[in-house]
């Protein structure tokens, strides 16, 4: 079976420099051909698209752009597009090869210096990339954050310590002052139950003494009661006994309401206590 090679002109003194190779070593170049496409298929050999080199430089600048957004691209220029092509011939490797270059050198945190696009079209200088020659400025950077993540997080763990001590330290103040207090109440109601016992035991004595020291207490109970009513008074309705005078003279009763009751919180209780109007002493102070 024949294989015809087609080629462009501008090849012909490559394909003539293949040929005479070929009839130099004594073999085919249809030979040399089928083991190139052999190589092609099993060894990944990259092969460029028949686009114009213009088109690919283009895309390798594109490229550049998109992953190194903040890096400064030069001008294009006729110049630039040749020195793209001479990499790419030289190079002879496919856009992930170069994606993965204009990636490594993006995730480094140059310092003092920074590599540009001319910089990364030198074949010599991927290996530098690609070999990890620079990965130590990567490891610094990685260990510096490191060192500070721990910093934060031994802060963080000894102010958590610090407010664990002091809210021990606050429950026991705190525990403390119940205790004391406690303590006092019991010192308090127990002086308080002896002293009541020494009054009672006089009281016996002096059955005269007894009976004005319950009208006291009487007295005492009714002034506590009464102020009870004011203060209730403030807030509820109350029952006066003169709250006005008919033409005639006559006195009459009604309630006195909270000053800052409005019309319709008054209509609303009288239609809820409706009942009391029959029994209104009930609400006497």
């Amino acid at each position: 079976m024949k294989l015809d090679l087609y080629y462009p002109v501008e090849l012909e003194p490559f394909i003539k420099q293949v040929k005479a190779k070929c009839l130099e070593k004594g073999v085919s170049i249809s030979n040399v051909a089928l083991i190139s496409f052999r190589a092609y298929m099993e060894e990944d050999i990259y092969v460029p698209t028949d686009e114009p080199r213009d088109v690919l430089a283009l895309k390798v600048i594109a490229l550049f752009k998109e992953i190194c957004p903040n890096w400064k691209v030069p001008d294009i220029s006729e110049q630039l597009l040749n020195k793209i092509v001479k990499a790419l011939a030289k190079v002879r490797k496919g856009p992930d090869y170069w994606e993965k270059l204009f990636r490594k050198a993006v995730e480094i945190p140059w310092k003092d210096w920074q590599p540009d696009f001319f910089w990364l079209l030198d074949q010599d200088n991927h290996f530098k990339l690609l070999s990890g020659r620079y990965d130590y400025m990567t490891a610094a950077r990685d260990h510096k954050k490191h060192v500070e993540e721990r910093r934060i997080k031994r802060e963080a763990e000894r102010v958590e310590k610090e407010r664990i001590k002091k809210q021990e330290a606050d429950r026991k103040a705190e525990q403390k002052a119940k205790d004391l207090a406690e303590k006092q109440r019991i010192k308090e109601e127990a002086a308080e139950q002896k002293a009541k016992e020494k009054e009672a035991k006089e009281l016996l004595k002096h059955p005269e003494l007894a009976e004005a020291k319950k009208k006291e207490e009487e007295e005492k109970q009714f002034e506590k009661e009464r102020q009870e009513r004011i203060e209730k008074a403030k807030h509820e309705p109350q029952w006066n006994e003169e709250k006005y005078m008919d033409k005639d003279g006559t006195v009459h009763g009604g309630f006195d309401y909270p000053d800052d009751w409005t019309e319709d919180q008054i209509l609303d209780w009288e239609e809820k206590h409706s009942s009391i109007f029959m029994r209104p002493e009930q609400y006497l102070i």
